[in-house]
């Protein structure tokens, strides 16, 4: 159990343990399951929005992903927000080439499931938010206004929760994000007592990023993104293209 993140995985991983035994392949059961639905909502997305073959290629490039061999059997958090974020994705996309309440209530379960997996599901939910309120419908923007405040109530419900957990996590977690921002001090060996200072400036931090970029991803992986990027530009009078470009 780990304050500085969301409850979801850890609690999917418990479950797994509870109704299979402590066994390593009942733990990686929760990623692999998650990694195996991540490529077949993939699939279902872009088959929806271009052809089957297209599906086909996307989901071929993603199972060799440097990232995706890498994360997608680790106990971690990754496998899991990628479910979600494409299961919402799927989601949307049917809610809007298919107007149903049962698409909006479902985008809505899994974009909160996203924010109690892992931050980078606030950033989703975020960015979901920005798109429906850039269309002049009514009925998209009441939905992003109810997504930004699930995301600023999951927000408070998660640090009410870790408090009552822990009374020094918030302490704990502030210092955590100082020292990512490079301003702060490390953690200590002991996980109490804090470690020396570290800092860094904002180029360094860019130059790492890039660096970060050309490790985890393929340069090769970067052309197609690039080319694919330049395709749907010139498809965009197709709604499927320009959905999914979007």
């Amino acid at each position: 159990y780990y304050v500085h993140h969301p409850v979801l995985f850890p609690l999917l991983i418990t479950a797994s343990v509870g109704a299979l035994g402590e066994k390593e392949w009942a733990i990686k059961l929760v990623p692999i399951g998650c990694s195996i639905l991540s490529a077949w909502l993939l699939w279902l997305l872009v088959r929806d929005a271009i052809n089957k073959r297209a599906a086909a290629f996307a989901v071929a490039v993603f199972a060799t992903l440097p990232m995706e061999l890498h994360y997608g059997d680790l106990v971690d958090y990754e496998p899991c927000l990628v479910m979600w974020m494409l299961a919402a994705l799927v989601c949307l996309r049917n809610r809007e080439v298919r107007p149903r309440r049962r698409w909006t209530i479902l985008a809505t379960v899994c974009c909160l499931c996203a924010l109690w997996t892992d931050w980078p599901g606030y950033l989703f939910t975020v960015s979901v938010v920005v798109s429906l309120l850039l269309k002049k419908e009514k009925a998209p923007r009441r939905f992003a206004t109810l997504l930004l405040g699930m995301a600023v109530l999951s927000g408070i419900l998660f640090l009410l929760q870790i408090r009552y957990v822990n009374p020094e996590a918030w302490s704990d977690l502030w210092t955590a994000v100082t020292m990512r921002l490079g301003t702060g001090m490390q953690p200590g060996s002991s996980g109490i007592a804090p470690g020396p200072a570290l800092h860094f400036t904002f180029g360094e931090w860019l130059r790492r990023i890039f660096q970060s970029l050309g490790q985890d991803y393929l340069v090769e992986d970067w052309l197609f993104a690039g080319v694919g990027a330049i395709y749907l530009a010139r498809n965009l009078k197709q709604p499927g293209f320009r959905w999914l470009g979007g």
